[in-house]
């Protein structure tokens, strides 16, 4: 950030002189018309004023990757969040010691919260296991995220339930085939890439036929995140040597009283935040999708508003301050176009060399500023694209554009019109 800053003035401090140098070494544009008056009018204004076209240039690049990133967090927050919450609730039992097995079933342990079953509500249950693994072993990929991330296994019957509860069609899986799920962006691309190369993994010395040739991007339960970094499907009866890790019950509402069917799931979790299980031991908690949305929403609105305000507050600012800068000098500048048009220059070549400042003047802060955020825009695209997979800023690039021509646009033309009429 230092070096951005030190180099936008270092680049408007020397502007000037450069185009003059260019400019000198060639006659035919420098003795073109009112070209050189053009120049040491732009010399002038630009030795004079870089520090404040510095600045400008500086909240004009603010303002391009504030509103582009800011709308755009919008758009990959709402398709991000569609895929952490397939179910309505999901209840999660979690197994205090991955050495030991879980010794209640979630639903005895709802049972034991007086917890009802609802006949306008459809389930399934399903277990996560403890591997013992790492993603990067079992997967052989050495980025450092995947040495910290567990892989869990499920069986290709609970996955089963899943889909049925979601509506679509089971799978079935030969004796030494696999499936690999994945919610994290991050660690899509990169099992992606392996997938293309080799789909085959190996467990306890046995290699298994990874089944899909692309991580099937997905939750298995529903949740405030993506927090299924590596899944593996396999076969029911190579689970039996592995240790449950949490039993989920998911759920899918069957008619519209969703504020209804939300209270006992809300119930439980702020329950269990309570304490109020705490004589029963159990490591609980209950979410519902429309918990999830609100809060998400709540802070996408935020984040626009400020994304919104900042930019506009910025674009509106630097522009006035280029057409004030321009209009100020306009009154100081009458004596030489009276002299212009005693040598012999027509209306038309004094407003020509008007226009050309002005629009000069106005781009160079504005050119600058579009190098700057394409740098940055991409940079925030890659990451972003790391964390969801999702990440595209053309919509929200096209956005930005069309508000920033038209403020600069009535600006531009505005100003031009006044400085012709002092």
């Amino acid at each position: 950030i230092a070096l951005a800053i030190v180099g936008t003035v270092l680049f408007f401090f020397s502007l000037a002189g450069v185009i003059l140098y260019v400019t000198n070494k060639n006659k035919k544009i420098y003795f073109k018309g009112l070209n050189m008056f053009v120049l040491k009018q732009m010399n002038s204004k630009v030795n004079t004023n870089f520090i404040s076209m510095s600045l400008i240039c500086l909240m004009l690049f603010i303002t391009i990757v504030v509103l582009s990133t800011g709308i755009n967090f919008k758009k990959v927050e709402e398709e991000g969040r569609r895929k952490i919450i397939p179910f309505d609730a999901s209840v999660t039992l979690y197994n205090k010691d991955e050495n030991k097995n879980q010794k209640n079933h979630i639903e005895d342990m709802l049972n034991k919260i007086d917890f009802k079953k609802s006949k306008n509500e459809k389930y399934a249950v399903y277990n996560d296991y403890y591997t013992g693994l790492k993603a990067s072993e079992l997967l052989k990929i050495k980025e450092r995220s995947f040495a910290r991330y567990n892989v869990y296994f499920s069986k290709i019957s609970d996955y089963n339930k899943i889909l049925k509860l979601k509506g679509e069609k089971e799978i079935t899986l030969n004796k030494n085939e696999v499936l690999i799920l994945s919610s994290s962006g991050g660690a899509i691309n990169l099992i992606n890439e392996k997938l293309k190369s080799n789909r085959i993994i190996n467990i306890k010395g046995i290699e298994y036929l990874v089944k899909n040739d692309k991580v099937i991007e997905e939750n298995l339960k529903t949740s405030s995140h993506a927090d299924n970094f590596c899944t593996v499907v396999i076969n029911d009866e190579l689970v039996s040597d592995y240790k449950i890790s949490s039993s989920i019950l998911n759920v899918m509402y069957l008619d519209k009283n969703r504020e209804e069917n939300n209270k006992k799931y809300n119930k439980i979790n702020d329950n269990y935040i309570k304490d109020e299980y705490k004589n029963l031991d159990i490591p609980i908690d209950a979410i519902t999708k429309d918990r999830v949305c609100s809060k998400s929403k709540g802070i996408i609105s935020m984040m626009l508003f400020i994304a919104i305000y900042l930019g506009l507050v910025f674009l509106i600012t630097s522009m006035a301050v280029l057409a004030l800068q321009q209009l100020s000098e306009a009154s100081d500048s009458i004596e030489r176009y009276k002299a212009l048009k005693r040598i012999g220059a027509n209306k038309k070549m004094i407003d020509k060399t008007i226009f050309i400042q002005t629009l000069m003047y106005f781009s160079l802060p504005v050119i600058l500023a579009l190098i700057h955020s394409m740098v940055v825009i991409k940079i925030i695209n890659d990451l972003t694209s790391m964390i969801i997979n999702t990440a595209n800023f053309r919509y929200s690039i096209l956005i930005t554009v069309l508000i920033f021509v038209i403020v600069y646009l009535e600006y531009f033309y505005i100003t031009y019109a006044g400085y012709k009429n002092i």
